[in-house]
């Protein structure tokens, strides 16, 4: 112990004469720890750390799959009451749907999220009400009722304690205040404000029994696997596919921890990208280390000396080890102190900015670390100590006595073995870099071309808004037409403005003497005006555009894109002929194909890093169902007098378009007026944006170390051959090829870590492929890696190359 204590001593003395060394060394160190313990503070929160639920590890999420859609879907309303009812392995299942609800009475009418649930909702969670209570039995036959957040409480109610029991009117109808809920509490989407109670009353009026638009969560029975919950639920979906089949042609059934899909929804790789930042936080923790015993090295051999008079003094060659790992250990204890430093600045950043959607229970109310980071980061910087400190301590304390101590003040001078370890270091440095700086480079040039790729309209200018029309106060579908008729001069009133509104939502298509509706995938079916295309800017290729004359006593009409087209008619020429949308017993008409667009991409549920090209039907919007256009999305192709950065609408833009829907309607609330550009940024460009960026970052300081660890190598290899590149130029040697000489060697040492990077890079994108969008660009991207390393290595070595070049012979061979 008392040699422990003298060893410590003696390593912050050392340290402190040498500030130089030190400071270099603890950042580098800071970088490597804190990039690590901030990625593993994310990781942590986001995969391992549990749910805010009670026993979450039994909280399971319920899917659905199909033969001819998307891999799972949600379930709907018929088949959660099912579930419950008849499941054996699960204590209980619930139901739940976000939904936007008008509110009034509280200010202006403003759109609100909020999520339906059915009775069990609270109690499968394991949560109470903070205050109040939640749903109970009799509720169901009581009046509408909702609990609210504590988020929605202080939004809705400014947090007054006479919230409970007050009401609250959504969609025109009062809501009791039943409770609030602890603060913290959320579901997915987190944004919901509150829970509304889903009857079978409320079902009915909607006639949505049979929509696949519900969420479903269950809780296991103690000792059921998830496996024989989803044999068990898949079979029973198969029996209500046999007895009362619904609008899907449903496959089985999926059952999945709560948390693990929490993750997904959130992000499609979130999961993946955080794996893989956390591998290359690894690769810089690598090179710090790398770096750090480069340094330790070039310190060790002008410590030869000193080390060589306490052997001969008496000290064992372990324990000159010891005291080199001591000085070392507290050298990363330094280095991971402001490491954590780093990192709990970053985590407070990223929680508060929040560039990606974070999945629920992944960001609590503290922004500190918490004591597994903190341990995760001591054990780095153990590691640290030992990877970086344990060669240089075997090659210091490997030496003959006699000869250091013949070489009196001169100093000594590094043996081939030395030489060659610094060298294999700077190598791998160089690899390790080239394989970080090749992922990023190909993260950005994936994140270019998804950004570039046409999407088959034109986003410039391009704004949207949503409106939702009441049943009650437009029952017919002729009132929602007289509507947007009046709504759409109002705004064509306005200048440098044109304006359309459509009216969406997914359906089967049958094609004349092609299979039956519920065989085929489901297509989008928009309700348009006949400026439509005009203002989303979709090209026509054939046929015609909607007209005034395609009115509801007119012919049915449709037209197609060339998606559409190959798959229901086998890219055939598709005017004139015949498609159904709907069921065969809905009482669809068959319409006449009178036109044939471009197609659309849209963000993809499943795959982040591709466009999704849904088919696409565009019917005339005073041919639609009865029930049909309620929900409307307000398209506006707007003049630049009307538009700010990113396209996003100015103040007056808003205002004037909220008086004009007040104007006609004033208890219509209009949503937040969104740019194209803006809802592309935020809802398919931030994750693959944000992975790029931190990689990149990561790449850039791997690449600064990188390119410290071979400056040091050939300072010292020219403080070693100072004597050497005398003797060169008093022999005739010319400054240009001793120069040559330094950078020769320093392109070497490159060259073989970009060959070692570049398999190393092949197995890295091998990887990575799931974040990759691949293109012809991917050869060009590599060689210009390369050729950053080469030009890097050319840096690096212009400063010792330089100080070589002026070496005075004779200063130096009497030095000797």
């Amino acid at each position: 112990m008392r040699e422990s204590i003298a060893d410590l001593a003696y390593a912050a003395r050392a340290l402190r004469n040498n500030p130089g060394f030190a400071t270099v060394a603890v950042l580098l160190l800071a970088l490597g720890i804190g990039a690590n313990a901030l990625v593993f503070s994310l990781v942590d929160r986001v995969l391992f750390r549990p749910l805010p639920f009670r026993q979450p590890a039994r909280l399971a999420a319920i899917w659905e799959t199909t033969h001819n859609w998307d891999p799972k879907v949600f379930s709907c309303y018929r088949d959660v009451e099912a579930f419950d009812r008849q499941s054996r392995l699960f204590e209980g299942i619930a139901g739940w749907q976000w939904m936007e609800y008008t509110l009034t009475g509280r200010g202006d009418p403003r759109r609100t999220l909020g999520e339906a649930v059915t009775l069990r909702f609270f109690e499968i969670l394991g949560v109470s009400a903070a205050q109040g209570r939640t749903f109970s039995q009799a509720d169901l036959n009581r009046g509408p009722a909702v609990v609210l957040s504590d988020a929605g409480w202080k939004t809705l109610f400014g947090g007054a304690a006479g919230a409970i029991g007050q009401p609250l009117t959504l969609d025109g109808r009062a809501y009791t205040v039943l409770g609030i809920m602890p603060r913290g509490f959320e579901f997915y989407p987190r944004q919901a404000l509150f829970w509304t109670l889903l009857t079978p009353a409320d079902v009915a009026r909607q006639n949505s029994a049979k929509f696949h638009g519900m969420g479903a969560v269950g809780r296991l029975r103690p000792g059921a696997s998830m496996a024989a919950a989803e044999e068990e639920i898949a079979a029973l979906r198969a029996a209500l596919e046999r007895s009362d089949p619904d609008e899907i042609l449903h496959a089985g059934a999926m059952v999945r921890s709560l948390q693990e899909e929490f993750t997904w929804l959130a992000g499609r790789g979130l999961r993946s990208g955080l794996l893989l930042l956390f591998a290359a936080v690894g690769v810089v923790l690598l090179i710090a280390c790398a770096n750090v015993a480069n340094l330790l090295a070039g310190r060790a051999l002008e410590r030869r000396r000193e080390i060589a008079i306490r052997t001969a003094l008496g000290a064992g060659r372990a324990r000159l080890i010891c005291q080199i790992l001591t000085e070392n250990l507290l050298l990363c204890a330094l280095g991971g102190a402001a490491g954590v430093l780093l990192a709990y600045g970053g985590l407070r950043w990223f929680l508060a900015v929040q560039p990606v959607e974070m999945p629920i229970g992944a960001t609590p109310g503290s922004d500190s670390l918490d004591w597994r980071v903190l341990a995760f980061a001591a054990a780095l910087a153990v590691l640290t100590a030992i990877l970086s400190g344990l060669l240089p301590a075997l090659q210091a304390s490997r030496f003959r006595i006699h000869e250091l101590l013949k070489q009196g003040g001169r100093g000594g001078s590094a043996g081939r073995a030395e030489q060659s370890s610094r060298s294999v270091l700077v190598v791998l440095e160089v690899a390790l870099s080239l394989t970080l700086l090749t992922g990023a480079a190909l993260l950005i040039e994936s994140l270019f071309r998804l950004r570039t790729e046409p999407l088959g309209y034109r986003t410039e200018g391009l704004l949207i808004a949503r409106l939702d029309l009441p049943k009650t106060a437009y029952p017919a579908l002729a009132g929602r037409l007289l509507f947007c008729d009046r709504l759409k001069q109002s705004m064509a009133a306005m200048p440098a403005l044109e304006a359309t509104v459509r009216s969406g939502r997914l359906t089967h298509a049958e094609a004349a003497g092609g299979p039956a509706a519920r065989e085929t995938g489901f297509i989008a079916c928009d309700l348009v005006f006949p400026e439509y295309l005009r203002v989303a800017g979709i090209p026509l290729f054939a046929g015609r555009e909607f007209g005034p004359l395609d009115t509801g006593l007119s012919e049915p009409v449709a037209i197609v894109d060339r998606e559409f087209a190959r798959r229901y008619f086998a890219d055939q020429n598709p005017l004139g002929k015949h498609i159904r949308l709907g069921e065969r017993d809905s009482g669809s008409p068959w319409r006449t194909v009178v036109g044939l667009t471009g197609n659309i991409k849209e963000t993809n549920p499943f795959d982040e890093m591709h466009w999704k090209v849904q088919p696409h039907v565009y019917v005339p919007f005073p041919q639609g169902e009865p029930s049909a256009g309620r929900q409307l999305v307000v398209m506006l192709r707007a003049g630049g007098r009307w538009l700010g950065e990113d396209d996003r609408p100015l103040d007056t833009l808003v205002t004037a378009l909220r008086r004009t829907v007040g104007q006609i309607d004033p208890t219509l609330p209009l949503s937040e007026v969104t740019s194209m550009r803006q809802f592309l940024n935020e809802q398919a460009f931030s994750k693959p944006g944000f992975r790029a960026a931190l990689l990149a970052v990561f790449a850039a300081v791997a690449l600064l170390m990188a390119a410290i660890g071979l400056y040091g190598v050939l300072s010292q290899l020219v403080t070693q051959r100072r004597r050497e590149v005398g003797v060169r130029m008093a022999l005739g040697a010319s400054p240009g090829d001793v120069v040559g000489m330094v950078v020769r060697r320093s392109l070497l040492l490159t060259a073989i870590g970009i060959v070692v990077g570049a398999a190393m890079a092949a197995v890295g994108m091998r990887l990575m492929r799931s974040f990759l969008v691949t293109g012809p660009g991917r050869p060009v991207v590599l060689v210009g890696v390369a050729a950053l390393m080469l030009g890097i290595a050319l840096v690096a070595g212009a400063a010792p190359a330089w100080r070589a070049a002026r070496i005075d012979p004779a200063v130096a061979l009497r030095e000797e």
